[in-house]
């Protein structure tokens, strides 16, 4: 209950928030900035990034709140000294075949034919078998989610994902399957795009 609760309370902030902005205190760092205007939304599940990588004048804040079961991403682009403009990249959440979500990692790579880089945020789902499967599943399925940068001149509410992209690199999965009736080990599987080289190794082979 008390996850369906903050579920339904995530879609509504999220929806109500888009174009919002936030005051920015001097006495704040990155970390304490997000806490306290996401504090309803929920808890921090990934380090706070503060970076230039877009553009060498502006620190962007890249953040992840939720809790175990959701979790939504935000940037927060600043628009002056104080003022920063909320820019919504997405929601991650489990499905009937994993327990929930955690964001395993957060990174740049050129990923299309521009000079800049897009931002890829890896998810790790913990396995969870079906009642009626005729196997067991023990591991972790990891997805790629890849957006294309933000434009600082006009931003909008919330990033683009590069798609088609996105599904090359996830679906994943590595850990163990068992016969349910045997208990027998059936296979092993090991999840090719579940670490930054390998992903970064394969957009270069792209031609990224």
């Amino acid at each position: 209950m008390k996850c369906i609760l903050l579920i339904t309370f995530l879609m509504t902030f999220t929806t109500t928030a888009y174009t919002q902005t936030f005051k920015r205190y001097s006495s704040e760092n990155a970390e304490n900035f997000a806490k306290r205007i996401y504090k309803e939304v929920g808890d921090l599940k990934y380090p706070i990034i503060e970076t230039n990588k877009w553009d060498s004048s502006k620190l962007v804040i890249i953040c992840f709140i939720g809790d175990n079961y959701t979790v939504l991403g935000y940037l927060l682009i600043p628009i002056n000294d104080t003022i920063y403009k909320q820019v919504f990249i997405d929601s991650y959440s489990g499905n009937a075949a994993t327990l929930g979500v955690e964001i395993k990692n957060v990174f740049f790579s050129n990923a299309d034919k521009d000079k800049q880089n897009e931002i890829i945020v890896t998810t790790k789902h913990r396995s969870k078998s079906p009642r009626f499967a005729d196997n067991l599943v023990e591991g972790f399925y990891y997805e790629n989610h890849i957006y294309d940068n933000p434009n600082f001149y006009n931003p909008l509410d919330t990033l683009k994902q590069m798609t088609e992209l996105s599904k090359k690199f996830s679906r994943g999965f590595e850990g163990r399957i068992y016969n349910k009736k045997t208990e027998k080990l059936v296979r092993k599987e090991k999840a090719e795009f579940k670490n930054e080289k390998n992903i970064r190794l394969k957009l270069k082979q792209m031609g990224y």
